[in-house]
């Protein structure tokens, strides 16, 4: 007998990622009745005018069915499941009740039935009005859309209750996919979930934090800072004070952090006078986890231990998942760890040959087998600060002389300066840049490095 690989035993769904990031049920149990809409606004700079721009997001239920609740993301991550175990093909997601049922680990009384039935009504009829933020992966842009989840579904009669194994006389039931969240999945916008995983999280939050954080972790790895008020606003949280606001997250930020290795730390840290919220993210456990951040290909190939190591230390340099993966499955180990202690080097004396693109730089020493500067010399990492700070749970952050001086310059001085560096981003950061700005770690640490190249350079 064959013994299945971890990989088979995975239950894999995808989720679509706008739909991961931007929220479209409420977080609750049941109905409040209180709630028609929910709405979340913020600004971000557009990278063609260089001007900050609105986008909206505004999801609204049916009188008479209401806003999707908590339990209809787990339904839509259930029908996300059967639609990819049918190959995406055509419009329509083809299901038993019961089989949705055993998916979702609820039993199948008509109670239960008739759950999900009403979970079908809201996932149907709820719309969402996206000015300016829904992603087309193909235009690679920010376009407004008027969309729907689904268009409609048929229902066929099932008695409740234990089935024997469709024999195929019994009709399928379906529901129809909408145009846009086809046009999104054809065009890849989507990531693999563990969906048994998924479902293991106890509580609704955790649920809703552990998808929007899967799709942070992807650009910004290992490291995403936002505010937290508008993490609030994303999930959506409504008690919106900042001491309930962290009494509310920590239950889920443990369970993420314990009892499934997502999550590494969280910390918060006030700048600008605005609380912010950190997640270290974990490295992946094994090679299925690489497996899933690197690809969304289920035919791809497997990585060892080694390998693994190796993608998440490219990862952490701020290397694409997707070309980590390249590089690990192209070149050998020894070369790939030199090369890395390499730039680490030249990254800690700011070397010149890594001014423009520190990254693309590193990519291409593998590739093209650098070898080290004449002045190489084996790198002394820096002392790691060891005490967090009592007040904020922060890591202190090391001294930076350059940084420091660029702060101390005056504010359109320090904005010529940001625009030379911004302009010196090469056009995957150019790309993160349009979308998060200096949220993004990746491209906030480049950036800076720009920015320490530039002061380097004037004061020779």
């Amino acid at each position: 007998m064959t013994t299945p690989k971890r990989e088979e035993l995975l239950v894999l769904t995808k989720d679509e990622m706008n739909l991961a990031e931007f929220p479209f049920a409420l977080l609750t149990q049941r109905q409040t009745g209180d709630q028609a809409t929910i709405k979340f606004s913020r600004y971000i700079k557009d990278r063609n005018s260089g001007k900050l721009v609105k986008q909206e997001w505004i999801v609204t239920g049916a009188e008479e069915y209401g806003l999707p609740i908590a339990i209809d993301y787990d339904v839509y991550l259930a029908l996300m499941k059967l639609w990819k175990d049918q190959n995406f093909e055509g419009d329509r997601i083809y299901f038993t009740r019961y089989q949705l049922l055993k998916l979702l680990r609820w039993n199948t009384s008509k109670r239960e039935y008739d759950r999900l039935e009403r979970s079908l009504d809201r996932l149907k009829t709820v719309s969402i009005k996206a000015k300016r933020a829904f992603w087309d992966n193909k235009a690679k842009k920010y376009v407004t859309r008027n969309v729907n989840l689904f268009a409609e579904y048929h229902l066929y009669e099932e008695k409740a209750g234990k089935k024997k194994k469709n024999d195929g006389t019994l009709p399928l039931s379906y529901i129809v996919v909408s145009p846009a969240l086809v046009e999104s999945v054809r065009n890849g916008f989507i990531r693999s979930v563990d969906i048994d995983k998924y479902l293991a999280m106890r509580t609704p939050l955790t649920k809703r934090l552990y998808r929007f954080l899967s799709k942070m972790r992807y650009n910004h790895y290992p490291e995403f800072k936002m505010s937290l008020q508008e993490l609030a606003d994303l999930l959506p949280i409504r008690d919106k004070r900042p001491s309930h606001l962290k009494r509310t997250l920590k239950r889920a930020h443990d369970q993420l952090r314990d009892d499934f290795d997502f999550l590494s730390d969280v910390c918060y840290r006030t700048e600008n006078g605005d609380l912010k919220i950190i997640y270290r993210f974990a490295p992946a456990r094994n090679a299925i986890e690489v497996k899933s951040q690197v690809v969304d290909n289920d035919e791809a190939e497997e990585f060892s231990e080694t390998e693994t190591t190796l993608i998440e230390a490219l990862i952490q340099r701020k290397i694409t998942p997707k070309a980590a993966a390249g590089l690990v499955k192209t070149y050998s180990p020894d070369r790939i760890k030199e090369k890395i202690a390499v730039y680490d080097w030249m990254v800690q004396v700011h070397h010149r040959h890594i001014s423009q693109n520190p990254q693309g730089y590193l990519r291409k020493s593998i590739e093209d087998d650098y070898k080290p500067p004449s002045d190489y010399a084996e790198p002394t990492p820096p002392p790691s600060p060891t005490t967090p700070d009592t007040a904020t749970g922060c890591l202190p952050s090391p001294p930076d002389p350059l940084l420091d001086r660029f702060r101390a310059l005056p504010a359109d001085k320090q904005e010529e300066i940001l625009k030379e560096a911004v302009a010196q981003l090469d056009d995957f950061l150019a790309t993160q840049y349009q979308k998060h700005g200096l949220t993004s770690l990746a491209v906030k640490a480049a950036v800076e490095d720009n920015i320490r190249q530039f002061l380097s350079a004037s004061s020779t």
